[in-house]
């Protein structure tokens, strides 16, 4: 009996406990039953605003598609005259091509010509530096030739009137004698004849005199 008495003490607050635990429970799933109603019902309500937005939405999208459609289609068409011009370019690239092929080949006959009239006027002008260098050769050959006549000419000029000089100076001595002898004769009346043939030595020393200085000036 005692026993019976502890049981019961010890069961009766546990089961109490769960009851209310359950109380607990049971009210709390109250609450999230009518908290799941009322998300229901504003789910039925979302589930009605976007069907309403999807039909909107795929009616726009059949429109658009149409827009599209009508848009692609002249976008089809504009492409297919731009294939057209493209072609049409092409085929003018190609003759534009051959054109050029034409002239390139055309060019580099001429351009080869013209380098063959280089290479000769380059020999010719090799040629003329040749005889150019010859003849400035002949040249400095020539000054050093003239330049040493020069020189000996000058040499023989300055023995020339360093000659002239002393020729000068013994006719002018001789003459200055002559003269002093004219007067001694003149004093003293010296015959006729012998006056005229001082005369005539006197004309002859002027003569010599005077073709000594001609090739002087020469």
């Amino acid at each position: 009996m005692d026993a019976v008495e502890k049981i019961k003490e010890f069961l009766i607050p546990e089961l109490q406990a769960i009851r209310q635990e359950n109380q607990f429970i049971r009210e709390r799933l109250t609450s999230v039953e009518a908290h799941l109603i009322d998300q229901s019902r504003r789910i039925d309500q979302v589930r009605e605003e976007l069907s309403d937005q999807i039909a909107r939405t795929n009616q726009r999208i059949d429109q658009v598609r149409e827009e599209l459609s009508e848009q692609i289609g002249q976008t089809n068409q504009r492409i297919d005259a731009t294939n057209q011009r493209i072609d049409g370019l092409t085929q003018r690239i190609d003759v534009t091509n051959q054109r050029i092929d034409q002239v390139r080949e055309e060019l580099a006959e001429q351009i080869g010509q013209t380098n063959q009239r280089i290479d000769a006027t380059n020999q010719r002008i090799d040629g003329l530096t040749q005889r150019i260098d010859a003849t400035n050769q002949r040249i400095d050959a020539l000054r050093v030739e003239l330049t040493d006549r020069m020189d000996r000419t000058n040499q023989r000029i300055d023995y020339t009137n360093q000659r002239m000089d002393e020729l000068r100076s013994d006719l002018i001595g001789r003459i200055d004698g002559t003269n002093r002898r004219l007067d001694e004769l003149t004093a003293k009346v010296v015959y006729e004849k012998d006056v005229s043939e001082i005369k005539s030595h006197v004309l002859r020393l002027q003569e010599q005199y005077a073709e000594l200085r001609a090739k002087s000036a020469v």
